[in-house]
């Protein structure tokens, strides 16, 4: 890789991996504050309980609600291809 290319992959890099706006405040907030460590720590604690505990929501919601499911589940394809087509159609006319 040529010496010039590595700034520009780096920051292309660096705007792929933050997904969300979230790591770039973290990162002005850690800016002269000697408590960066833990600012970053409590975010991914947070995220990753917010991942586990909505994933856990969603297990129980199915559990609870199993046998309903499984009466809707031949007819899921056919809704989600109809939400594609008017959201697509949408699209095309702008009114989305």
């Amino acid at each position: 890789m040529v010496h010039g290319e590595a700034p520009g992959v780096l920051a292309g890099a660096i705007v792929l991996g933050f997904a969300h706006e979230e790591e770039f405040e973290i990162i002005a907030l850690c800016t002269g504050s000697s408590h960066c460590l833990e600012l970053m720590l409590a975010y991914a604690i947070t995220v990753v309980l917010g991942i586990v505990g909505l994933t856990m929501l969603v297990v129980a919601g199915y559990q609870h609600f199993e046998e309903r499911v499984e009466r809707i589940t031949p007819y899921l394809p056919a809704f989600s291809a109809a939400v594609l087509i008017v959201m697509g159609t949408g699209f095309v006319f702008g009114i989305l």
